[in-house]
């Protein structure tokens, strides 16, 4: 089964977790923002057995571990779990621990139905759109009934999205994104019909990311004040879609 192809890109073990803290100021502020909407959204709580698939260098695991019961971080790279794993020691955090899952092959019986709620961000445009619906079957698979999924993608509807990886790949910001790492265009009209015809129904979506990122070259205080107004109020244009959909 074919994997997504960040590990064949040789993205860092660390990447996300740099990217985080010592990243360039828009950078920084873009995987702040992931955060920050997790926390405006209220998505999480206390009694949460939480799914972070595709962890990465575990930004998430890090961040909401003392708001919810437990959480995993998933990933297919070993090394990114391990840097995750010694992370975790580092800060003696109990209730957090990691899985290796590649999310096209079938899901193991212990984490079936098991999930209140699934982070999955930047992720599902990784994949061919012929393998989206068994990533999304999959991931419906490990939500309890009523549990809810959070996903989060580029925007290729009336964003500056197109424009921003253009830049990315010319400049060589990151590994190659066009028609290499990301192979499914989505509008938020795609996410949410593929979505919807594999079960899940929608709770609410939005997009975000406009102006929050290059805010940030003053500060992050203004950055994540922006970042915020765009959750609550940009239903269009934001590079990135946010969307949370419910197993019923």
């Amino acid at each position: 089964m074919k994997k997504i192809t960040e590990h064949k890109l040789n993205i860092q073990k660390d990447y996300q977790y740099r990217a985080l803290h010592r990243g360039i100021f828009f950078q920084r502020q873009w995987h702040r923002n992931r955060l920050l909407l997790v926390e405006y959204l209220s998505f999480l709580s206390p009694n949460d057995n939480v799914a972070d698939v595709g962890c990465g260098s575990g930004n998430v695991v890090l961040r909401f571990n003392n708001q919810v019961k437990q959480i995993i971080g998933f990933d297919y790279n070993n090394e990114a779990l391990k840097f995750l794993l010694e992370k975790l020691k580092e800060n003696n955090i109990s209730n957090a621990s990691v899985a290796e899952l590649d999310i096209l092959n079938n899901i193991s019986q212990k984490h079936r139905s098991f999930f209140d709620k699934i982070i999955f961000n930047e992720i599902i445009e990784h994949f061919d759109e012929k393998d989206v619906k068994k990533v999304l079957a999959n991931l419906k698979l490990m939500l309890k009934n009523d549990g809810e999924i959070l996903i989060t993608t580029p925007n290729y509807q009336l964003s500056p999205w197109p424009m921003l990886e253009f830049l990315i790949d010319k400049f060589n910001i990151y590994p190659s994104l066009w028609g290499e790492q990301h192979k499914t265009k989505f509008t938020p009209q795609k996410l949410c019909s593929l979505c919807k015809e594999n079960g899940l129904s929608l709770v609410q979506t939005g997009t975000f990311g406009l102006f929050s990122p290059f805010l940030a070259v003053i500060g992050h205080t203004p950055a994540d004040f922006i970042a915020r107004a765009e959750i609550k109020h940009l239903k269009l244009f934001g590079p990135q879609i946010y969307a949370v959909f419910k197993k019923s």
